[in-house]
Protein backbone atom coordinates (compact mmCIF):
# COMPACT_ATOMS: atom_id res chain seq x y z
CA UNK A 1 0.00 0.00 0.00
CA UNK A 2 1.22 3.66 -0.57
CA UNK A 3 0.55 6.60 1.77
CA UNK A 4 2.23 10.32 1.58
CA UNK A 5 3.53 11.22 -1.42
CA UNK A 6 5.13 8.90 -4.31
CA UNK A 7 6.35 10.19 -7.45
CA UNK A 8 7.32 8.39 -10.52
CA UNK A 9 9.27 10.28 -13.42
CA UNK A 10 8.78 8.92 -16.68
CA UNK A 11 9.27 11.22 -19.16
CA UNK A 12 11.18 14.01 -19.94
CA UNK A 13 9.44 15.18 -22.68
CA UNK A 14 7.87 18.45 -23.47
CA UNK A 15 4.40 19.29 -25.74
CA UNK A 16 5.16 21.96 -28.13
CA UNK A 17 2.07 24.70 -29.05
CA UNK A 18 1.41 24.51 -32.31
CA UNK A 19 2.25 28.26 -34.02
CA UNK A 20 -1.18 27.99 -36.44
CA UNK A 21 -2.87 30.91 -34.62
CA UNK A 22 -5.45 28.45 -32.39
CA UNK A 23 -2.68 27.60 -29.86
CA UNK A 24 -3.08 24.33 -29.89
CA UNK A 25 -1.64 21.27 -27.20
CA UNK A 26 -3.22 17.74 -27.25
CA UNK A 27 -1.83 14.93 -24.46
CA UNK A 28 -2.58 11.64 -24.51
CA UNK A 29 -3.19 11.15 -20.57
CA UNK A 30 -0.66 8.32 -19.96
CA UNK A 31 2.05 10.70 -21.87
CA UNK A 32 2.56 12.25 -18.57
CA UNK A 33 6.03 13.68 -17.43
CA UNK A 34 5.43 12.84 -13.66
CA UNK A 35 2.40 10.70 -11.91
CA UNK A 36 2.35 11.71 -8.17
CA UNK A 37 0.15 9.02 -5.71
CA UNK A 38 -0.88 10.70 -2.55
CA UNK A 39 -2.81 9.20 0.26
CA UNK A 40 -4.42 6.33 -0.87
CA UNK A 41 -5.03 7.26 -4.28
CA UNK A 42 -3.15 7.41 -7.85
CA UNK A 43 -3.62 7.50 -11.22
CA UNK A 44 -2.83 3.91 -13.01
CA UNK A 45 -2.57 3.02 -16.34
CA UNK A 46 -5.21 1.14 -17.84
CA UNK A 47 -6.13 -0.76 -21.78
CA UNK A 48 -9.21 0.26 -23.34
CA UNK A 49 -10.15 -0.63 -26.74
CA UNK A 50 -12.27 2.44 -27.05
CA UNK A 51 -9.75 5.43 -25.55
CA UNK A 52 -7.62 7.27 -28.48
CA UNK A 53 -4.72 5.07 -28.29
CA UNK A 54 -6.17 2.51 -26.65
CA UNK A 55 -4.58 3.41 -23.35
CA UNK A 56 -6.07 5.95 -20.43
CA UNK A 57 -5.35 6.45 -16.82
CA UNK A 58 -7.82 5.89 -14.06
CA UNK A 59 -8.03 7.36 -10.53
CA UNK A 60 -7.94 4.27 -8.38
CA UNK A 61 -8.85 2.77 -6.24
CA UNK A 62 -12.58 3.56 -6.47
CA UNK A 63 -13.73 4.01 -2.79
CA UNK A 64 -16.56 6.97 -3.37
CA UNK A 65 -14.25 9.91 -2.56
CA UNK A 66 -14.21 13.17 -3.81
CA UNK A 67 -11.86 15.80 -2.96
CA UNK A 68 -13.66 18.87 -3.88
CA UNK A 69 -10.99 21.20 -2.13
CA UNK A 70 -7.62 21.01 -0.67
CA UNK A 71 -7.32 17.91 -3.44
CA UNK A 72 -3.48 19.69 -4.30
CA UNK A 73 -1.88 18.05 -1.01
CA UNK A 74 -5.17 15.50 -1.29
CA UNK A 75 -5.09 13.53 -4.88
CA UNK A 76 -3.28 12.21 -7.28
CA UNK A 77 -1.26 14.08 -9.72
CA UNK A 78 -0.71 14.18 -13.34
CA UNK A 79 2.08 16.12 -15.05
CA UNK A 80 2.25 17.55 -18.54
CA UNK A 81 5.24 19.79 -19.22
CA UNK A 82 3.95 22.27 -22.31
CA UNK A 83 6.41 24.62 -24.21
CA UNK A 84 4.25 27.42 -24.26
CA UNK A 85 4.08 30.07 -27.30
CA UNK A 86 1.32 31.81 -27.24
CA UNK A 87 -0.34 33.83 -24.23
CA UNK A 88 -3.89 34.83 -22.88
CA UNK A 89 -6.29 32.64 -21.96
CA UNK A 90 -6.51 28.95 -22.75
CA UNK A 91 -9.45 26.54 -23.14
CA UNK A 92 -9.25 23.29 -21.64
CA UNK A 93 -10.81 20.27 -22.88
CA UNK A 94 -10.80 17.19 -21.02
CA UNK A 95 -11.52 13.39 -23.06
CA UNK A 96 -13.13 11.61 -20.03
CA UNK A 97 -14.86 8.95 -19.01
CA UNK A 98 -17.04 8.06 -15.59
CA UNK A 99 -16.28 4.45 -15.26
CA UNK A 100 -16.42 4.31 -11.09
CA UNK A 101 -18.96 2.26 -9.33
CA UNK A 102 -21.60 4.80 -9.77
CA UNK A 103 -21.73 7.69 -12.76
CA UNK A 104 -22.63 10.71 -10.45
CA UNK A 105 -19.65 9.44 -8.21
CA UNK A 106 -16.87 9.24 -10.67
CA UNK A 107 -17.57 12.61 -13.61
CA UNK A 108 -15.62 15.14 -12.33
CA UNK A 109 -11.63 16.14 -12.63
CA UNK A 110 -9.70 19.02 -11.71
CA UNK A 111 -7.14 21.05 -14.21
CA UNK A 112 -4.04 23.36 -12.63
CA UNK A 113 -0.86 24.88 -13.44
CA UNK A 114 2.46 24.44 -12.08
CA UNK A 115 1.66 22.88 -9.09
CA UNK A 116 -1.21 25.29 -8.24
CA UNK A 117 -5.11 24.84 -8.09
CA UNK A 118 -6.48 27.48 -10.95
CA UNK A 119 -10.10 28.14 -9.43
CA UNK A 120 -11.10 28.67 -13.85
CA UNK A 121 -9.64 24.88 -14.53
CA UNK A 122 -11.09 23.20 -11.13
CA UNK A 123 -14.17 20.85 -10.88
CA UNK A 124 -14.24 19.80 -15.11
CA UNK A 125 -17.28 17.94 -15.04
CA UNK A 126 -20.35 16.64 -17.64
CA UNK A 127 -18.91 13.23 -18.45
CA UNK A 128 -20.70 9.73 -18.48
CA UNK A 129 -20.21 6.36 -19.23
CA UNK A 130 -18.92 6.76 -22.78
CA UNK A 131 -15.67 8.76 -23.36
CA UNK A 132 -16.50 12.18 -24.06
CA UNK A 133 -15.15 15.86 -24.07
CA UNK A 134 -15.76 18.13 -21.73
CA UNK A 135 -14.92 21.72 -21.48
CA UNK A 136 -17.80 22.38 -18.33
CA UNK A 137 -16.96 23.08 -14.96
CA UNK A 138 -19.33 23.02 -12.11
CA UNK A 139 -19.60 26.64 -11.74
CA UNK A 140 -21.58 27.12 -14.84
CA UNK A 141 -18.38 28.09 -16.88
CA UNK A 142 -16.10 26.97 -19.45
CA UNK A 143 -12.53 26.05 -18.13
CA UNK A 144 -9.89 28.07 -18.74
CA UNK A 145 -6.21 28.60 -17.82
CA UNK A 146 -4.53 31.79 -18.31
CA UNK A 147 -0.43 31.73 -19.61
CA UNK A 148 1.31 35.10 -18.76
CA UNK A 149 4.56 34.84 -20.59
CA UNK A 150 5.85 32.18 -22.87
CA UNK A 151 7.91 29.20 -22.16
CA UNK A 152 7.82 26.03 -20.04
CA UNK A 153 4.77 25.43 -17.45
CA UNK A 154 3.68 22.07 -16.49
CA UNK A 155 -0.29 21.51 -16.61
CA UNK A 156 -1.54 19.13 -13.90
CA UNK A 157 -4.57 17.10 -13.60
CA UNK A 158 -5.75 16.05 -9.97
CA UNK A 159 -8.55 13.34 -9.29
CA UNK A 160 -11.52 14.69 -8.08
CA UNK A 161 -13.88 12.09 -7.67
CA UNK A 162 -11.81 8.31 -7.50
CA UNK A 163 -12.86 5.88 -10.66
CA UNK A 164 -12.83 8.89 -13.09
CA UNK A 165 -10.52 7.63 -16.51
CA UNK A 166 -8.95 10.96 -18.23
CA UNK A 167 -8.37 9.62 -21.63
CA UNK A 168 -6.28 13.16 -23.66
CA UNK A 169 -6.05 16.16 -22.49
CA UNK A 170 -6.63 19.71 -25.35
CA UNK A 171 -5.56 22.99 -24.93
CA UNK A 172 -6.88 25.75 -27.77
CA UNK A 173 -7.11 29.85 -27.79
CA UNK A 174 -9.54 29.33 -30.01
CA UNK A 175 -13.31 29.97 -28.31
CA UNK A 176 -15.05 28.03 -31.19
CA UNK A 177 -13.27 25.03 -31.29
CA UNK A 178 -15.39 21.67 -30.02
CA UNK A 179 -13.49 18.22 -30.32
CA UNK A 180 -16.87 17.39 -29.78
CA UNK A 181 -17.69 18.52 -33.31
CA UNK A 182 -14.21 19.05 -35.15
CA UNK A 183 -11.34 17.41 -36.27
CA UNK A 184 -8.46 17.00 -33.87
CA UNK A 185 -5.78 19.21 -34.81
CA UNK A 186 -2.45 17.94 -36.48
CA UNK A 187 0.02 18.99 -33.14
CA UNK A 188 3.66 19.04 -32.90
CA UNK A 189 4.95 15.45 -31.09
CA UNK A 190 6.58 15.84 -27.65
CA UNK A 191 9.81 16.58 -27.72
CA UNK A 192 12.26 14.80 -25.52
CA UNK A 193 15.51 16.57 -23.76
CA UNK A 194 18.61 15.15 -23.02
CA UNK A 195 17.98 13.45 -19.42
CA UNK A 196 17.00 9.91 -19.68
CA UNK A 197 13.36 8.77 -18.18
CA UNK A 198 13.94 8.31 -14.20
CA UNK A 199 11.87 6.58 -11.65
CA UNK A 200 11.92 7.49 -7.88
CA UNK A 201 10.16 5.56 -4.99
CA UNK A 202 10.81 6.95 -1.46
CA UNK A 203 10.90 3.71 1.30
CA UNK A 204 9.65 5.85 3.84
CA UNK A 205 6.18 5.86 1.11
CA UNK A 206 6.02 2.31 1.47
CA UNK A 207 3.87 0.83 3.99
CA UNK A 208 5.00 -2.97 4.71
CA UNK A 209 4.03 -6.21 6.31
CA UNK A 210 4.82 -6.20 10.03
CA UNK A 211 8.00 -8.03 10.58
CA UNK A 212 9.32 -7.44 6.83
CA UNK A 213 12.94 -5.39 6.20
CA UNK A 214 12.59 -1.79 5.29
CA UNK A 215 14.29 -1.57 1.58
CA UNK A 216 17.14 0.38 1.10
Amino acid sequence: TLLGTTTIQVSTADFQQSTDGNGFVLMEAEQFSANTAQGQHRWDGITDGDASDGAAMQATPDLDVNNNSNFVTASPRLDYTINFTETGTHYVWVLGQAAGSATGTSDSVHVGLDGAAVNTADRISNFNRDYRWSNGTMDSARATLTIDAPGTHTLNLWMREDGFVADAILLTTDPNFDPNRDPLPDVPAPTPDTLAPTASLQASDLVLPEGSAQPY
